[in-house]
């Protein structure tokens, strides 16, 4: 009977530990897989499929939740055109991220918030609790929905519930910017007074029309060119030199035989070449050092790219 009771205890042990080990792997397992589909959609987004992209990011956050990839998926459906989508995105985006999200990051997306905020409505769709909802084929919740579904206004969306495999509502609706309609299974589309979201506030002097960092882009450029300058001059210098060197020994007083007038030739190109490269390739990285200095506080940013990188919010 003891040893009956031994093998028990040690089969519930070796059971628990195997429960144990299985519970540690799921979450590496889940995260795995997620960066496989993080993956696919960076690829998609690198060969300009961007629509793509933010589905395959959709996936990769459903299978493991990081708020870093709402950040990506704004930027997706921002190059779509998808405003209500990149807004729903970009809303969450900051209020998961909180205190988390770098203060420049933070601005830019605020930046966009406020801009989408214009180009959008709201649908206010009220059907069966447990209705799943779509919008364009692009599912937005399952009813009761936490609040109105952000639309582009201005053009028609297929608003469709399904539950039970039922459709429940099947209809066309179209918003104006900042407008509220209420969509009712089995009643007219009617359109509400706009409620607008909480203020959300507006980044100081920021302007959207320059790119990311241009003034770095182009102070680094002209840095790399002048210097590419200034090392070409230094060598046709020092070839000018060289060559001068043997024409001095083979000639007097300038008097050369025509067997070194190519030699000659070939100095004073080179001689001329020396004084284009060394000033020209001074001023130019002279341009590129005081654009990355003295104009370095007029730097702005842009949400199509990231000072990380485009589009790589997101890590695991």
């Amino acid at each position: 009977m003891k040893s009956r009771i031994c093998l028990a205890a040690s089969m519930c042990m070796a059971l628990l530990l195997f429960a144990a080990s299985a519970a540690a792997q799921e979450p590496e397992g889940k995260k795995d897989a997620a960066k496989a589909v993080f993956g696919k959609g960076k690829a998609l987004f690198d060969e300009g499929e961007f629509a793509a992209a933010a589905d395959a990011f959709r996936e990769a956050d459903r299978i493991q939740h990081s708020w870093k990839l709402l950040y990506n998926i704004g930027q997706c459906e921002m190059l779509t055109k998808r405003h209500a989508l990149a807004l729903e995105a970009f809303e969450r985006y900051l209020s998961e991220g909180g205190a988390d999200i770098d203060p420049e990051r933070r601005d830019e997306v605020l930046g966009e918030v406020v801009r989408l905020r214009e180009m959008v409505g709201f649908a206010d769709v009220r059907v069966p609790d447990g209705a799943i909802v779509t919008v364009d084929d692009v599912e937005r919740g399952r009813a009761p929905l936490p609040g109105p579904i952000t639309m582009d206004a201005g053009v028609e969306h297929r608003v469709l519930a399904v539950k039970d495999n039922a459709v429940v509502l099947n209809r066309v609706v179209r918003v104006s910017g900042a407008q509220t309609v209420v969509v009712e299974a089995g009643a007219a589309v009617e359109a509400a007074e706009v409620e607008k979201p909480a203020d959300v506030p507006v980044p100081d002097e920021r302007d959207d029309s320059k790119p990311v960092n241009v003034r770095r882009v182009w102070g680094w450029t002209a840095v790399g060119v002048g210097a590419a300058a200034l090392v070409a001059g230094a060598v046709t210098g020092g070839l000018a030199l060289a060559s001068n060197s043997d024409i001095k020994d083979n000639c007097t007083d300038g008097n050369c035989l025509p067997a070194w007038h190519d030699e000659v030739d070939k100095r004073d190109r080179l001689a001329l070449a020396t004084d284009v490269l060394l000033p020209a390739g001074a001023v130019v990285a002279v341009v590129g050092v005081l654009l990355l200095t003295v104009f370095k506080g007029e730097e702005t940013a842009a949400v199509a790219v990231s000072r990380d990188g485009v589009m790589l919010g997101g890590r695991f």
